[in-house]
Formats: C-alpha cells, sequence, structure tokens
C-alpha cells in the first residue's frame, strides 16, 4: 500500500486547481479521473469577471479572490514551466439607455473603481460592433482551460500522481480516519466530480441545480482579438486565427450534451443586435454545469468522515474562486 496526503477525485478545473494547490504546499496527491469525452471545464470560456453584469456590482468577494487568483496562476506558472494566466481587458457594451443610466450612478458611487480600467463610459467605436450607448473597460483575466487541464495532467504523469479510471466507490473504506482505495491509504479523500457528484453515495441531498450550457464558435475578421466582449453573452478569441467562442446559454432542460437550434439562434442574435453579422459558425458544444441553487460553491469536510471532503459547485466562476477557496479547504484538512 503506498501512504499519500490526498486522494482527488475529478481533473477538471476545480480538480487541477486543489492539485496544484496541495503540490505547491508540499503534500503528496494521487489524481483519479475518468477523461470524459466532454465536460463543463472542457468547453469553458477560462474568464474571470469581477462584475455582476444583471446588478451592476462587483461579484462576491470578488476583492478577496482576485489577489489569490493572481498569485496562484503565477506560482503554478512558474511551477509547470508554461504560461497560464492572461490579464486582459473586457469590453461590457451597454445595451439600452436604461442600462446606461445604471452603470452612470454606479460610476459615480466609485464602489467598481478597483476593477475598471477607466471609471467613466468610452465613447469610441468598437472595430465590428456597434455600441451606441457606450462601454465599460473592465480588468479581467483568462486561462486557456484545455491547455490547462493538458499541462497540469502531464505534470501529474511525471510524479505518477494521476490515474485515469472511474472511481469505485463502493471500494472507498474508511478506517481509523485514514482512506483506504485499493493500492492506496491517504488521510484525505476530495470529491471535485463536477456533475457527477449527484451520484456520490456519501454526500447526498446536496441543493445542486444542475444546467446546460452551450456555445458556438464563429470565424469573423472584423473584431479586435486584443479584447474580450460582453454583449448579452461573452464573445472571446480562440487561440485559432480569426476565431472567436461564443456563449454560453442556461438551461435546465433536458440535461444532456446535445447541441441544440435553440442555443445557436438564441447566440447569433445576440450576435446581430450587437451589430456583427458577418461570421461562420464551425462548431457548437454542450456540457452539463454542477450549478447551485444559491450559486455558493460546496467546500467541507464530511459530518461525521472528516477525512472526506467536498470541493465543487464553483459554475461559471471556478477560475475565480476555486484558487481562493482551495487554500480555505487545505486549512480545513489540516490545520482545522
Amino acid at each position: 500500500m503506498k501512504h499519500i496526503d490526498t486522494i482527488i477525485v475529478g481533473q477538471g478545473l476545480a480538480g487541477s486547481i486543489l492539485a496544484h494547490t496541495l503540490l505547491q504546499e508540499n503534500k503528496t496527491i494521487l489524481v483519479l479521473d475518468n477523461n470524459p469525452t466532454t465536460s463543463s471545464s472542457k468547453i469553458a470560456t477560462g474568464l474571470f469577471n469581477p462584475i455582476v453584469f444583471k446588478r451592476i456590482t462587483p461579484s462576491w468577494r470578488a476583492d478577496e479572490f482576485i489577489p489569490v487568483v493572481t498569485s496562484f496562476y503565477t506560482k503554478t506558472e512558474q511551477i509547470v514551466s508554461q504560461k497560464v494566466y492572461y490579464p486582459t481587458t473586457l469590453l461590457r457594451v451597454i445595451a439600452s439607455a436604461s442600462e446606461k443610466i445604471i452603470w452612470e450612478k454606479k460610476l459615480q458611487s466609485q464602489e467598481l473603481s478597483p476593477f475598471l480600467e477607466n471609471t467613466d463610459i468610452q465613447t469610441s467605436s468598437i472595430p465590428g460592433i456597434e455600441s451606441p450607448y457606450g462601454y465599460i473597460k473592465i480588468k479581467a483575466g483568462y486561462i486557456r482551460v484545455k491547455e490547462f487541464l493538458q499541462t497540469t495532467k502531464k505534470f501529474l504523469l511525471t510524479s505518477n500522481s494521476y490515474r485515469e479510471e472511474f472511481v469505485e466507490y463502493t471500494s472507498i473504506k474508511i478506517i481509523d480516519d485514514k482512506v483506504y482505495y485499493k493500492d492506496y491509504i491517504a488521510n484525505h479523500i476530495v470529491f471535485a466530480e463536477g456533475y457527477q457528484a449527484i451520484h456520490n453515495p456519501f454526500f447526498v441531498d446536496l441543493p445542486f441545480q444542475l444546467s446546460k450550457g452551450q456555445h458556438i464558435t464563429i470565424e469573423n475578421k472584423t473584431l479586435d482579438k486584443n479584447y474580450w466582449y460582453s454583449i448579452g453573452c461573452h464573445v472571446v478569441p480562440h487561440t485559432q486565427k480569426d476565431t472567436y467562442q461564443v456563449g454560453a446559454t442556461y438551461s435546465w432542460s433536458p440535461l444532456d450534451t446535445t447541441p441544440t437550434l435553440e442555443c445557436t439562434q438564441e447566440l447569433t442574435k445576440k450576435l446581430a443586435q450587437a451589430g456583427i453579422h458577418s461570421f461562420e459558425i464551425i462548431e457548437q458544444e454542450a456540457a452539463i454545469r454542477p450549478t447551485v441553487k444559491d450559486r455558493r460553491p460546496f467546500v467541507f469536510l464530511h459530518p461525521t468522515m472528516p477525512c472526506m471532503a467536498m470541493f465543487n459547485g464553483f459554475g461559471s466562476k471556478t477560475v475565480m474562486l476555486a484558487p481562493f477557496f482551495a487554500k480555505e479547504l487545505l486549512q480545513l484538512m489540516y490545520k482545522g
């Protein structure tokens, strides 16, 4: 039997961020992942945005999360010897006269100032986009998710810390506050399984409200790839020339990974409303998100088996929230 500190179930965004956090604290780990063909992590844009546009307020605890985001991804880059984190400017195109009035009031209060590049509404033209009411320049950032997941997997493999398999719940045994799983003994096991957590027999009745997310990838030659855009959905530069990921949509039924015509219609309508007409759809993807009713993640130890923990439910905010809460979970597991 091999003795380690922590077993992590799932190598999506949350599981990968947790793995790096533990390794940076010199913990020994094993990551178990079934490498699904599609997942919400694999199709995520990777954006972190510190402002909630629906209410035009700072995102929940953004002032606490963003410093941790910067330090975590910078340190991870140094360890894996690859670029991971990219600061960027997000252009929020104001959709109406009424929204403009709200922005004007919010800008006067200075509440949003730490997260903005300019504290006034911009009126200069944006190549390829109609913005009659102006736009806001927001300090944002992103990671290239697919590259980050692949880099993390390769890094884990170099130290024999990754195993591709479906986790057998019946093979998990708790004896004297230790976790026994096949040929491993661990101090803790953390479940970061995404929406598959609904099948986890150790954590039942969690208030998930799973949602289906879809996006399209378009080819467009008029937009400026130096920016990311918010036009009622995000328009995100892709790694390939003149391509952009557009999305995402939210729906709650049916919960499957089949792309739909309704998604295409919804997103092309939003593009048209922003004056983006000249494009070709080259791909469409769908996945199930582990969203939570109150939009607060699950980061806790099992109430009767504290060697087990849940790290899940970050939704579209994983890039920004998970580095902070990985440190919080580490404190719970090792310092109480």
